[in-house]
């Protein structure tokens, strides 16, 4: 039975991929630099700085940053439609907690705009304080410290990323995809996960809990 949920923040809780898009090619812009595809940001390394290195090889790592966050504090993020309803349902029942690779600069921004009941969550696992980043598995040894022995089939990770199914599964723990981010049902289907474990957005996550028996009706 599971006892533990983890979300991935970013495309799962709150909807960033349209800001962040629109952000890093306005930077590209104003630097006059190739503007980004949106292939460009399906699989974003270890980290933002892995990201810039990546897409922009030959420019200076730290002119963009410093011209993306310029324009990134200009951006309002906001929580998918009934996140706060799911965390509220599920806490009486679960012990919730976010990991994520972004990394703290502007994550308390972020969670401000947004509106997420943070009371519900325990804690928030950033890059900062993972010794591998997703899709590594080992980006969920983090949790050993604070969770203490756990057993991992008793954890359930949401998210939208393939590579989120990647640490999770390889990692040894439950995982349901949402599509409000990169991927399709098909995408994932494709890549080996059952349409059981797809749904539409976190909303859908108390119903489908309680359709696998994980809280009693």
């Amino acid at each position: 039975m599971i006892k533990i949920i983890i979300f991935d923040l970013d495309d799962t809780l709150i909807e960033s991929r349209k800001n962040y898009i629109a952000t890093c090619v306005k930077a590209a812009e104003v630097l006059g630099i190739r503007k980004p595809t949106e292939e460009d940001f399906i699989w974003y390394g270890d980290s933002w700085h892995d990201f810039i290195r990546q897409t922009w090889p030959d420019t200076d790592l730290e002119e963009f940053d410093r011209v993306y966050t310029d324009l990134a504090r200009q951006i309002v993020y906001n929580r998918f439609k009934g996140v706060n309803t799911t965390l509220d349902l599920l806490k009486e029942n679960y012990d919730l907690y976010i990991l994520t690779k972004r990394s703290r600069t502007f994550l308390d921004l972020r969670l401000a705009q947004s509106g997420i009941d943070m009371t519900a969550i325990k804690k928030i696992f950033t890059s900062e304080e993972m010794a591998f980043q997703k899709p590594d598995p080992r980006a969920f040894d983090v949790l050993e410290p604070h969770l203490g022995e756990l057993d991992r089939a008793q954890v359930l990770y949401v998210g939208d990323h393939l590579g989120d199914m990647q640490a999770a599964h390889g990692a040894g723990l439950k995982f349901v995809a949402v599509l409000t981010g990169y991927f399709s049902r098909h995408a994932f289907m494709e890549n080996g996960l059952s349409q059981r474990y797809i749904i539409n957005d976190v909303a859908q996550l108390p119903a489908w809990l309680m359709s696998e028996k994980e809280i009693e009706p």
